[in-house]
C-alpha cells in the first residue's frame, strides 16, 4: 500500500517526536508523545505541518482508546500445537 504525501509527513513528525524524546533520555510512552508532539505544534508556522501535528495527535488518541486485542494467546496456541506435533511424531527423519 502506497502513503500519499499527507501520511508521510504525519509519519516523519511523529518519528521527530520519538527521536526527540530519546535524545532528551524521556521514556517513550503515549503520554510524553502526545506532549511532544503538542510542543512541535505549538512551535509550527507551516500550516501543512500543523495539520500533520493535529492528525498525528489524534490517531495517537484513537489507538490508545482502542480495546486491547489478545495476540498473544493466539501465538502460543499454535505454537503449542505445533510443538505437540512435534513431540508426538515418533518417525526418524534422514537427511
Amino acid at each position: 500500500m502506497f502513503k500519499n504525501d499527507n501520511d508521510t509527513l504525519v509519519d516523519t513528525v511523529i518519528g521527530e517526536a520519538v527521536i526527540e524524546l530519546l535524545q532528551d533520555d524521556k521514556a517513550v510512552s503515549f503520554d510524553e508523545l502526545i506532549a511532544k508532539l503538542q510542543e512541535g505544534l505549538s512551535n509550527e508556522t507551516d500550516s501543512v505541518r500543523q495539520a500533520a501535528y493535529r492528525t498525528a495527535i489524534g490517531g495517537i488518541h484513537k489507538f490508545r482508546s482502542q480495546p486491547i486485542t489478545a495476540k498473544r494467546p493466539v501465538y502460543r496456541t499454535e505454537r503449542d500445537s505445533l510443538l505437540k506435533s512435534l513431540l508426538n511424531h515418533t518417525e526418524t527423519i534422514k537427511h
